[in-house]
């Protein structure tokens, strides 16, 4: 969950099944948008995803948050940070394409945009594993680290997003982050 921007503290673990319910959710409006063979299911998830990339709270972590997490007695979800917000905006472009491509029905082009977002979306919901937060950190996050760094630092250093205060390690055990020597 670190790498997709949420904050690494205490209260993740308490919060982290709920942080895979928009993902969950999405999975199946792809999965009956392929089933029923319409482009309208996969509109209707452009805008949601949208919002999550823009506004920082996907319409979904939303309704738990204001909702759910009450009723259960669980934190609500913080902001996205800039990862989870990355992988909005290419689910929001995916979305389209596949909009577009069943728009005259249901097309091997649709199916196979349509499959590959729904399984990645899936490992998503059941591993935790984002594969376009994993594409951001290494794209963005750790270039980025590195080239703040100087010559004589050898503390570890932190990438914080000033819009969602979200942090990431530049110093993790993660595997995708790996460690600063492996890359210098």
């Amino acid at each position: 969950m670190v790498v997709q921007g949420w904050r690494d503290d205490a209260h993740l673990h308490e919060i982290a099944p709920w942080a895979r319910l928009a993902p969950a959710v999405c999975t199946l409006v792809i999965l009956t948008g392929v089933w029923i063979g319409t482009s309208t299911l996969f509109w209707i998830l452009v805008p949601l995803a949208l919002m999550g990339a823009f506004s920082g709270r996907h319409p979904i972590d939303m309704i738990y948050s204001e909702i759910i997490a009450p009723i259960v007695g669980t934190r609500p979800l913080p902001r996205c940070g800039a990862p989870r917000r990355f992988a909005c905006t290419v689910a929001a472009v995916w979305l389209m394409a596949t909009a577009i491509s069943f728009s005259s029905g249901p097309t091997l082009l649709g199916g196979t945009l349509a499959g590959v977002m729904a399984a990645g979306m899936f490992l998503t919901a059941s591993l935790d594993i984002c594969l376009p937060c994993y594409a951001f950190v290494k794209l963005f996050v750790r270039r980025r680290a590195l080239s703040q760094r100087t010559i004589t630092d050898d503390q570890p250093t932190a990438l914080m997003d000033p819009q969602d205060h979200t942090t990431t390690p530049l110093h993790s055990p993660n595997p995708i982050l790996g460690s600063p020597s492996a890359s210098q």
